[in-house]
């Protein structure tokens, strides 16, 4: 008995297991935004805290499009304290967004 009901939870796991991993790849490739608040930028690098206050950076690409005001901009155009939107897809920073300046 003990037996059956260890394989049924063991069964039970792999199928949630798979269920999520499905739900995760079928996200992948899709543009994913945080948004935070910058601590830093400079030409390549992105140091924000995210809404929760916890710090971390990004490596940003020079093709990346980022916009202050809704106006095409450059990553050193940001500073400490804006509001931003961090999109990213496939674990790489696609735009930085920022609408608010402070």
């Amino acid at each position: 008995m003990k037996s059956a009901m260890s394989l049924m939870v063991f069964g039970l796991v792999a199928v949630l297991f798979a269920a999520a991993s499905a739900r995760a790849a079928d996200k992948a490739g899709e543009v994913s935004n945080h948004e935070g608040t910058v601590v830093s930028a400079t030409a390549s690098m992105l140091v924000m805290t995210d809404n929760a206050g916890k710090e971390h950076s990004h490596t940003v690409g020079s093709d990346v499009k980022v916009t202050i005001d809704g106006k095409d901009s450059k990553l050193t155009d940001l500073k400490k304290g804006d509001k931003i939107t961090v999109g990213t897809k496939d674990g790489k920073v696609v735009s930085v967004h920022s609408g608010v300046k402070k």
